[in-house]
């Protein structure tokens, strides 16, 4: 789900600041073709062909239109965007923050995460707040080599944030041409977090590849996360094929410790393992035991 979750920031992420950073730093050049044209030439070149623009236009500067976009990193192409559209604030980048009302695009195709998304080093910048009120995608496309075999998803939500310490988002997306709903609230501050994720998806689904668990079966799952960060508390239940799952207890993320219960079945488990208590030090070791009647 950590995988699930950077593809998704690295995504939306990378459209958002793709727009609106070159846009905004040359926003008067936009008033004629001319001058749009430049701001792709240059987009161009100061990405180092990373960030292709193509067919920018719109009412500017406060409604813009992208035909096409492309983001490449040194591995190749790993994003393309068709027929994107923004309605934005720009007179809200004096107080540091992207606000953008309405950011659509038909479609876009998600062909693998970025190189730079899976390698970078967690960082503490302080960059501009990004706010999306409404956000939606008609068709985001996961490529195979993300999702095992071609998927195509509706989105819908919006985000509001500055850092992964500072967030609030809400997510909603369903399979096209097939069973799939998946949900995520998130409301996280810098003492704070509260989460809900929510999946259904039958056997074969996309989320088995991109979680790297192949062959789980029909997945339906529910993760409510509440509480202060040295206090989390959690009610995991998951339903997996023949597998069911179900955790509950509370979670100090600094301290990196946790203590919880939980109950595994399955037909092939002989003995069954019922219920476990025990509890992760800050070292990473389990530590409780397991009553197998």
């Amino acid at each position: 789900m950590r995988r699930a979750l950077k593809i998704t920031a690295a995504a939306a992420g990378a459209v958002v600041l793709s727009v609106v950073v070159p846009c905004g730093a040359i926003y008067t050049a936009g008033m004629s073709a001319r001058g749009r044209a430049m701001i792709e030439r240059v987009t161009y070149a100061l990405t180092s062909g990373r960030v292709i623009l193509s067919g920018l236009g719109g009412s500017w500067p406060s409604r813009l239109t992208l035909a096409g976009l492309e983001l490449s990193d040194r591995s190749g192409v790993w994003l393309t965007a068709k027929n994107i559209s923004m309605r934005w604030a720009p007179l809200d980048l004096l107080w540091r923050t992207v606000h953008i009302e309405r950011l659509h695009a038909d479609h876009v195709l998600l062909a693998r995460l970025p190189v730079s998304a899976a390698n970078a080093e967690r960082t503490h910048r302080a960059i501009p707040r990004i706010v999306v009120t409404n956000g939606s995608i008609d068709s985001l496309e996961l490529g195979p080599n993300l999702a095992g075999r071609p998927a195509a998803l509706v989105v819908r939500g919006g985000i509001s944030m500055r850092s992964a310490e500072d967030l609030q988002a809400q997510v909603e997306a369903e399979r096209i041409g097939g069973d799939g709903r998946y949900r995520l609230r998130l409301a996280f501050d810098p003492k704070r977090m509260d989460a809900a994720l929510e999946v259904h998806e039958p056997a074969g689904g996309p989320l088995e590849s991109i979680v790297g668990l192949p062959d789980l079966g029909a997945l339906a799952a529910t993760m409510p996360l509440k509480g202060a960060r040295t206090a989390e508390d959690f009610d995991l239940k998951v339903d997996a094929g023949g597998l069911r799952a179900r955790a509950h207890g509370s979670a100090n993320l600094p301290g990196r410790s946790a203590d919880f219960a939980y109950s595994i079945e399955a037909p092939a488990m002989r003995p069954r393992a019922d219920l476990a208590w025990g509890r992760i030090d800050s070292s990473g070791h389990w530590r409780g035991a397991i009553d197998a009647p």
